[in-house]
C-alpha cells in the first residue's frame, strides 16, 4: 500500500488518526486533549536499487543457499539487512574479485545488502527462495 498516514496523537492514552481521510479514535472526549501531528509517507519498501559501479554484478537472484558479488574491492563493506532495517550480516572485502555470503540460514524474503566504498555506496535487494 502507497499513500500517506497521518497519525494525530494525544497527552493521555487517547489516539486519534486518520488514513486516506478515515477517522479513528478511542478517546472519550478529543476535545479534552491536546494533540500534535505527525505525517509518515508510506511506500513499498522504500528501497531503491541505486547505481552501482562499473563491473558490479550480483548473482543468483533469486537465490536460495548463499548471494555472490563481481566487482567489489579490498576494504569495501558489505552489510545485509532484513526489510525493517536490522543488520544481520556484515563484510569488509579482504581480496578483490567474487565475494559470497552464505544466506541458507534465512528464511524466505527480501533482503537488502547495503556497500561502501572509498568513494561510493549503493544497496540492491536479493530475493531468498
Amino acid at each position: 500500500m502507497q499513500g500517506h498516514i497521518a497519525i494525530f496523537s494525544t497527552t493521555a492514552t487517547h489516539i486519534t488518526g486518520a488514513e486516506h481521510g478515515e477517522r479513528y479514535s478511542n478517546c472519550a472526549d478529543p476535545e479534552d486533549a491536546e494533540s500534535s501531528v505527525i505525517t509518515m509517507s508510506v511506500g513499498g519498501l522504500g528501497i531503491a536499487d541505486q547505481d552501482s559501479p562499473d563491473g558490479f554484478n550480483a548473482y543468483p537472484n533469486p537465490t536460495t543457499d548463499f548471494a555472490g558479488f563481481e566487482g567489489l574491492h579490498y576494504g569495501d563493506r558489505v552489510v545485509l539487512r532484513d526489510v525493517t532495517g536490522r543488520s544481520l550480516k556484515h563484510a569488509t572485502i579482504d581480496k578483490a574479485g567474487i565475494f559470497k555470503m552464505n544466506i541458507a540460514d534465512l528464511s524466505q524474503g527480501v533482503y537488502i545488502f547495503s556497500f561502501e566504498s572509498e568513494n561510493r555506496r549503493w544497496q540492491i535487494k536479493v530475493f531468498k527462495n
